[in-house]
């Protein structure tokens, strides 16, 4: 565990799937993080709405277009986010770490300067682009204080990075093939990636001793149960 002395406040940007859970995730593991969204509210009024919690383009179009519509009338996202801040300086909110997931460039750049927060930016250029609404388009759109790249291999992870520093792997199958550019999760074994990928990556002698997090989609808790019986049948001891 990594000791601060000073609090601090991260944004960070990236398009859906470049790795952005993966890095709080990680970070975490350092020393104890506070994450908070600026749609965090805005997913509250949209549950209410009829919004089942979905991520897909329309979703997230629907998402983003009641942000919108919320900071016209309001400000609210934005004012909710300073609310949390103003809490996590004032040590009401214990971690020293506070990590803010935002979009529009608009509300990084003021955040950065009102907040006193450092920006970063994971680029990852494996993943579809989302051009369905322009928080999601839009996200390269702005200055960062640092950007990390997350495109390469196993072993190039290893050279660069060190597999030391991977806590840490979310998995999920997929509906549409590699290529796609679609972002469509689906239950293990019941999509285009394939039981057997996921005996290879649960198996290899370098990630197997790691923690998986399931990402897929169940109506309940019991899909989950039935998954994880499914990969531990699939571990090899």
């Amino acid at each position: 565990m990594v000791c601060l002395d000073e609090k601090l406040v991260l944004i960070v940007n990236g398009k859906p799937r470049a790795g952005k859970d993966t890095f709080a995730i990680i970070l975490n593991k350092l020393q104890k993080v506070y994450k908070y969204s600026i749609i965090d509210k805005v997913k509250t009024i949209a549950l209410d709405c009829g919004w089942k919690g979905g991520k897909s383009e329309k979703d997230r179009k629907f998402l983003a277009d009641l942000k919108q519509l919320t900071t016209i009338y309001s400000d609210m996202s934005y004012n909710d986010v300073a609310e949390k801040v103003d809490a996590f300086y004032n040590d009401d909110i214990k971690e020293k770490i506070m990590i803010i997931d935002m979009r529009e460039p608009d509300d990084i750049i003021r955040a950065v300067c009102e907040f006193n927060a450092i920006s970063i930016f994971i680029k990852n250029d494996n993943v579809p682009e989302i051009t369905s609404n322009e928080a999601d388009a839009n996200v390269e759109d702005c200055w960062y204080d640092y950007y990390i790249t997350n495109n390469g291999t196993i072993e190039e992870f290893e050279k660069i990075i060190g597999l030391e520093k991977l806590k840490a792997i979310h998995i999920n199958d997929s509906m549409n093939a590699i290529g796609s550019h679609k972002d469509r999760h689906q239950k293990i074994g019941k999509g285009t990636i394939g039981i057997e990928a996921f005996e290879r990556i649960i198996n290899h002698p370098k990630l197997r001793k790691l923690p998986f997090y399931l990402e897929t989609p169940h109506e309940d808790i019991m899909g989950y149960a039935e998954e994880i019986e499914i990969l531990r049948n699939l571990y090899k001891d």
